[in-house]
């Protein structure tokens, strides 16, 4: 029926808002620094750098690349990756032998984020101590501090999307065939069940 039609089209209208983030294959520049320190410890100028992520080879921009991983740190006490899909960012931290209280600062540029949108998926960082925000091709999450204790996991997962759509307006001439739709099925119906 036309009733049905258009109701199929107008909740295909809608569902297409929702897209995803189409960040595979742009360029992202990382930086992560520890308690307010100076260096970026996803450069691998500072020679801590794990072998799997991109970053070891290409340095703190690489290209986002799915299942690589893109960013990476990895030290005697802690090991930290940034992996990008296409729907956002995950970062993992897994605690070596440290113990004690620290800070973590990330910045991630990459001029596909904008007109994005960012939302939090979960966070297990010492119950919710990530913040995060996407100000133009800028994301930026931070840690505020928390203690860390030798074989803990930590991780936090965020969405990075187009914004929905709003609906689009049917055309003025739609309206008449839409009543006289929904008037001969009223009749109908009062029709059967007389």
């Amino acid at each position: 029926p036309p009733l049905a039609r258009l109701v199929l089209i107008a909740a295909g209208i809608l569902a297409a808002g929702s897209a995803q983030a189409a960040i595979i294959g742009s360029s992202v520049t990382g930086t992560l620094q520890f308690n307010g320190a100076g260096p970026n410890f996803f450069d691998p100028a500072n020679g801590q750098v794990p072998v799997g992520p991109l970053n070891k080879t290409f340095g703190p921009t690489v290209t986002i690349a799915t299942p690589a991983v893109e960013f990476g740190f990895d030290a005697s006490t802690t090991g930290i990756t940034a992996n990008f899909d296409a729907a956002g960012l995950t970062l993992s931290e897994a605690i070596k032998v440290f113990s004690g209280f620290f800070q973590q600062h990330f910045t991630f540029t990459d001029a596909a984020f904008s007109g994005l949108t960012l939302s939090e998926i979960s966070d297990t960082f010492n119950n919710g101590g990530v913040t995060a925000s996407l100000s133009g091709n800028v994301l930026t999450v931070d840690w505020a501090g928390g203690n860390a204790n030798a074989g803990q996991n930590f991780a936090a997962t965020f969405l990075l999307a187009a914004p929905a759509a709003g609906a689009v307006p049917l055309p003025s001439g739609v309206w008449p065939c839409l009543l006289a739709t929904a008037t001969f099925t009223a009749v109908g119906l009062r029709r059967r069940l007389a």
